[in-house]
């Protein structure tokens, strides 16, 4: 991936410790899954797919994301 010119690479902080006391959930399988459909979406047409995603740069030091 190409990076504009001036940009950084951003680091993320570390996640914070989990308390002892927590007991994280369990996750449950779903109850559905997925039909495979032998044949669709293989035809091998070209399609002109158009995406809105950007790069943004935020240069203000003092803003916080909430």
């Amino acid at each position: 991936m190409e990076k504009a010119e001036g940009t950084q690479d951003v680091t993320l902080p570390p996640t914070p410790p989990i308390p002892p006391n927590v007991k994280p959930e369990s996750m449950k399988p779903p109850k559905h899954s997925i039909v495979s459909r032998p044949g669709v979406g293989k035809s091998g047409r070209q399609i002109k797919l158009v995406a809105y995603h950007f790069e943004v740069v935020v240069n203000v030091t003092d803003a916080s994301i909430q």
